[in-house]
């Protein structure tokens, strides 16, 4: 009974991280009905964790060394599997409609249906399993409880195997269809999907097995403590892998723009270079052009003034 108190105060722990990183990095930008149901969520399970917190005073703190306070329970913690029902209806339903957004095919309404069903009939049965354990505070008396309480794990348990399965096989045809860093977040979102949903759904067999197969230990009720904070942590680290998902999509577009600006740079450098080049040899070509005109001239000058040095011939014979 301690344990399953400590994992589920540790869980909340975890949630109220979880629900931060949500407010601070996608609360703005999200629609109003996906923050609604965030923090509703958060709210639910704050009060199924006092109720809980509650029972465990109740036994272990004020009636230590009791023996009458393990046999009989207060009415609050009848509201732990009512508030864990509806926890699990609403995450089980945003997994529903994400199933809805991912396969737009009219073949996943007949699944969607399905997990609609079970969801409410598993939320109906828990709620049915807690009015009877506040009827019957005598836990001796409350043999009529293991069919509620049947109803509702194995109708909750079928929901998630439906989910995983679904989820895993719609990202999967989505796989292989772009680049490999593409491929590798639709293969981290596969793997989180088989993760968070297959959590979920070993807790909920564990508290099965062990409701019905209950003897003098408690480990049904470490496992029912479980599973609401489960089912939250599971919705809310979804919606915040997001971050993750939508970083690794621009770090692979900045590679490529940075790749083909560095071969544009590198065409640019190699067209500089040629450029540069002809314009070295223009140079030349215009320095030995002016120097042979240079010559030139200085071989007509030269020409000219040995000619006007040296008088005509007949100019001297007249003299003479």
């Amino acid at each position: 009974m301690l344990l399953g108190h400590v994992f589920n105060w540790a869980l909340l722990g975890a949630l109220a991280m979880q629900v931060y990183i949500y407010a601070t990095a996608f609360c703005r930008s999200d629609r109003l009905f996906m923050q609604a149901t965030v923090y509703s969520i958060f709210v639910l399970d704050i009060l199924q964790t006092v109720f809980g917190t509650r029972y465990a005073w109740w036994v272990l703190v004020d009636g230590w060394g009791n023996p009458w306070r393990l046999r009989f329970t207060p009415r609050t913690l009848g509201l732990v599997p009512v508030l864990t029902g509806l926890i699990s209806l609403i995450v089980q339903c945003f997994y529903a409609w994400r199933i809805r957004t991912l396969g737009v095919s009219r073949m996943w309404w007949p699944v969607i249906a399905f997990i609609l069903l079970t969801s409410v009939g598993s939320c109906i049965a828990a709620w049915y399993a807690g009015i009877i354990s506040d009827i019957n505070l005598d836990i001796a008396e409350r043999q009529n409880l293991e069919p509620p309480v049947t109803v509702w794990l194995a109708l909750s348990c079928a929901c998630d195997v439906v989910i995983t399965f679904t989820l895993v096989y719609q990202l999967s045809r989505r796989k292989n269809q772009g680049s490999g860093r593409y491929n590798s977040v639709i293969h981290r979102a596969i793997r989180m999907s088989v993760e968070s949903n297959g959590v979920t759904t070993l807790v909920t067999i564990a508290h099965l097995i062990t409701f019905s197969l209950r003897d003098s230990s408690s480990w049904y009720y470490f496992f029912g403590m479980l599973i609401g904070k489960l089912y939250s942590n599971s919705l809310v680290a979804t919606l915040n892998s997001r971050g993750y998902f939508t970083l690794r999509l621009n770090t692979e577009q900045d590679t490529q723009v940075i790749n083909t600006q560095s071969s544009n740079l590198d065409g640019w450098k190699v067209a500089s270079r040629s450029s540069d080049r002809r314009d070295a040899l223009a140079d030349e070509n215009d320095k030995e052009s002016s120097s042979q005109r240079e010559v030139e001239g200085s071989s007509e000058d030269l020409s000219n003034f040995s000619a006007s040095s040296n008088p005509p011939p007949s100019a001297s014979v007249q003299s003479v």
